[in-house]
């Protein structure tokens, strides 16, 4: 889904530059920033704890 974010800021970029988006949104400000937002970011931090020594 990231990959279709990424693409369809650089669609837009293209086609309407940096004007206010088609849907009302504040254009290519409001698409890069949902770049930045990630599906369950918890199951990144449990990726990390996975196979990490047990503290003591």
């Amino acid at each position: 889904f990231q990959l279709w974010r990424f693409r369809h800021m650089r669609t837009v970029m293209r086609i309407i530059g940096f004007k206010r988006g088609t849907g009302g949104s504040s254009g290519v400000g409001f698409l890069k920033q949902a770049l930045e937002l990630s599906f369950f970011p918890e199951l990144f931090e449990v990726r990390t704890l996975i196979g990490a020594p047990a503290r003591s």
